[in-house]
């Protein structure tokens, strides 16, 4: 699972770096044909293989090219190293994975089966869950809760930090 990822990643890094160096070979080619920022266009690296390409000159026009280029790769090299919320794996093995809205998921089901619970919403990262809990007005709601849904979890690496909020139908805080 972890291989087919990298394959797309490093070749969007290598793109990237591709159209990165385009871009800057292109704005500094029109750079120099328009004699901007103290350069000439004796100083032009390419005009040669243009000419002999399609018989026409560089112009200021490469600028605009190369800076679209340049953005474009920056774009790419953002998304290859952008990482989306990490997954935790279930049990010791890494055959099972779930993504921090499933474990949420699984957190708001397994508090929604304990007794004295009204309704329940869940937020959860890799590190930590938050169990937030309206129910009826026993003390030990809280306590339960969190061992239910501390027992589901037990199974989860890395071991999420759990919380539990708990609110009884007067609005006392638990």
């Amino acid at each position: 699972m972890t291989r087919r990822a990298a394959v797309p990643r490093t070749v969007a890094v290598l793109v990237a770096a591709l159209l990165i160096a385009a871009g800057v070979i292109a704005g500094r080619e029109a750079l120099a044909a328009g004699s901007l920022l103290g350069l000439r266009p004796a100083d032009a690296w390419l005009p040669g293989l243009l000419d002999a390409v399609d018989g026409r000159a560089v112009d200021r026009g490469a600028a605009g090219i190369g800076a679209g280029l340049v953005v474009l790769g920056l774009l790419l090299l953002w998304a290859a190293w952008h990482r989306g919320a990490a997954d935790v794996v279930l049990g010791d093995t890494a055959t099972v994975r779930l993504r921090p809205q499933d474990v949420a998921r699984l957190a708001s089901a397994t508090a929604a089966d304990v007794d004295g619970v009204l309704a329940v919403t869940s937020t959860a990262s890799r590190r930590s869950v938050l169990v937030r809990v309206s129910g009826t007005g026993t003390p030990e709601l809280a306590t339960e809760v969190r061992n239910t849904v501390g027992d589901r979890l037990s199974e989860l690496r890395p071991q999420p930090r759990l919380r539990v909020q708990v609110a009884t139908r007067e609005g006392d805080a638990g």
